[in-house]
This record gives C-alpha cells, structure tokens and sequence, in this order.
C-alpha cells in the first residue's frame, strides 16, 4: 500500500494507529476537513492540496493493462468473501462497450448509487468517467440520494437489481400516499418509459 484515501478526522485517527504497518506508504489522503484543523497530521493532506500539487504535472503509468490493479472481495453470501484480482483491461473494454454504445460523453453527468468500493461499480464509475470524460456526482448518504439526484441532474443512472428494486418500492409508496392526479402522470410515465436505456 503506497496511498491511503479516507474520509475524515475519525478515518485519519484510525490510520494514525496502523500507519506503521505499512512502510511503503508514501502519504494519506482526505477529503471532509471537518475537523482535521485539531490534529496535527503532517502526514496527511487534504484532496484540494493534491489537486493543486498535480496542475501540470506530468503522469508516468508503471506496469501493463494485462496486470491485475484491483482485488474485489465478493459479498460473502455463501461463505466467507472471496478476493478475486481484476486488471485494468478488464475494466477498461467494458467500460468502452458502455460509453460507445450509450453514447456517453463529457457532457453527462454519471451519478452511481454508492461510491465506486462494489463490483458493479468499478464497472462503471471511474472507467467510464476516465474514457468519456463526463462528470461523477456522488450521494452524501444513502439515504438522501433521491434528494442529491434533483441537486445533481444526472443524465446517466445505473443501479444493481437491490438498490432499484429498494429505490422502486420508496417511490412507489410515495405515489400511494398522493392524489389521484400524481398516481395517474405517473402511471402515463412509467409506460411511456419502458424500453428506454437498455431497449433501443
């Protein structure tokens, strides 16, 4: 591990406890300063800092696209997780046949339901942002992203079969609780609706 990127002064205190574990890492990244003025992490540096430290640099790639650059840990509904190591080929190609066939650009705006640590995730999120160039809007909470998507206008959705199915069943609750007028728009929209992204 040669970089470490947390989210805060609760994440830094942990690493503070470990950091010695680890003796080829070269630094430790945040990104909520909340807090991080009373500790005094020389260490550490928050993610403007290592924006500004990066304008005009230039970056030197080591290694191939055939090597593994990522170990996902599968959910560990049968048994204990499972560590399985992906390379940026793989993630790369798919997110290619994604952006090409959806015609994803640097105009779009990509909002994932949670931060890009699942499997599908790292499917979508980063790759595509990296080849299309579109922009990745994040949810504060799980809770709120219904709230963060109005904010947000994202142009590109992607969900696993859970989280739409939870999101489906608020939103559905939501329409019950509604009038008549909001049940029947929203029943014209739903059918007018189907065969959209994945049925052209």
């Amino acid at each position: 591990v040669r970089w470490a990127f947390v989210r805060g002064a609760k994440e830094l205190e942990q690493m503070a406890e470990v950091r010695e574990r680890y003796p080829h890492l070269r630094g430790v990244v945040f990104w909520n300063y909340k807090g991080v003025s009373r500790f005094p992490f020389s260490w550490a540096s928050g993610i403007e800092d290592l924006w500004e430290r990066g304008k005009g640099a230039r970056v030197e790639i080591e290694g191939k696209e055939e090597e593994p650059c990522c170990l996902l840990y599968s959910a560990g509904v049968t048994g204990r997780p499972k560590p399985s190591a992906f390379s940026s080929q793989f993630f790369l190609r798919r997110a290619k046949t994604f952006v090409e066939r959806e015609e994803i650009g640097p105009l779009d705006v990509l909002m994932p339901f949670m931060p890009s640590v699942r499997f599908v995730d790292k499917h979508f999120a980063f790759p595509v942002h990296l080849l299309s160039g579109c922009t990745i809007a994040l949810s504060e909470r799980e809770d709120t992203y219904l709230q963060d998507l109005k904010e947000a206008k994202p142009t590109v959705l992607y969900f696993t079969s859970r989280a739409w199915e939870r999101l489906y069943k608020d939103v559905i609750r939501r329409i019950g609780e509604g009038g008549h007028l909001r049940k029947k728009v929203v029943l014209h929209l739903t059918q007018g609706g189907k065969g959209g992204l994945w049925g052209k």
